[in-house]
């Protein structure tokens, strides 16, 4: 049985659909690319540590799971919404 999911604000959607598409693709995003795809033309040094704690937000929420050790480690809890 899957525990609720927290809702997420719309930042927070945007940045799961991205990882869910990508997931879905077969390629497991890093954290430089969803920054580039959720704030083109933005230097991604000053947004990781933001899209870093949107991801931890997501986990807490219950919406991905991560391996702190592994690098593009990014796991949907579930497949369906």
């Amino acid at each position: 049985m899957t525990a609720c999911k927290k809702p997420l604000t719309g930042k927070q959607q945007l940045v799961y659909q991205y990882i869910e598409n990508q997931l879905l693709g077969g390629t497991c995003p890093s954290v430089e690319e969803i920054l580039r795809w959720t704030q083109p033309g933005r230097s991604t040094i000053s947004g990781g540590s933001s899209m870093r704690c949107i991801l931890k937000i997501l986990e807490k929420k219950g919406w991905i799971k991560m391996s702190p050790s592994r690098h593009r480690s990014i796991q949907l809890t579930e497949t369906d919404k």
